[in-house]
């Protein structure tokens, strides 16, 4: 069931170029298994991973990705490492969501809030696929905290 409503969700969003208005999926939307808090990372994960090995096949052109939403913090807290038990923690209210982006025109091309991490996936990543980990910190004008976003793309 995950598996096709993912793959449907791909081929949509991409025939609909559904990427220039950043539709997403969240990940208690593709399962019910997914909708419980604990299961949000390993549900990441392994969508994202069904979601690249099906754009793989169909040879998109487009650059897929799982954003995670952090909680907010006082200070920047830059780091070049996150480990999956540190990620479980920092998520916020609001699963995680896969994203499709026009290959060379992902959001972090010309976002310099954007930085690459270090992120072993550990037994989660089961796939030589490759992936990369950024991180996004950045503090609006009105507020007085830092907003957070972490990512894995392929």
């Amino acid at each position: 069931m995950k598996t096709e409503r993912i793959r449907r969700w791909v081929d949509s969003t991409a025939a609909g170029r559904g990427d220039l208005d950043f539709l997403d999926l969240h990940v208690d939307e593709i399962d019910p298994a997914f909708e419980n808090r604990e299961s949000w990372i390993d549900a990441a994960i392994e969508s994202l991973r069904i979601a690249l090995l099906h754009r793989n096949s169909r040879d998109l052109p487009f650059t897929i990705a799982v954003g995670f939403s952090l909680s907010p913090t006082e200070l920047r807290k830059t780091t070049s490492e996150l480990a999956l038990n540190d990620l479980q923690r920092e998520v916020d209210d609001s699963p995680p969501s896969l994203y499709l982006f026009a290959r060379n025109e992902e959001p972090w091309t010309n976002d310099d809030d954007l930085v690459s991490v270090v992120c072993a996936l550990g037994d989660s990543w089961s796939s030589n696929l490759h992936v990369t980990a950024l991180m996004r910190e950045w503090h609006e004008d009105e507020e007085d905290h830092f907003r957070r976003s972490f990512w894995l793309a392929g």
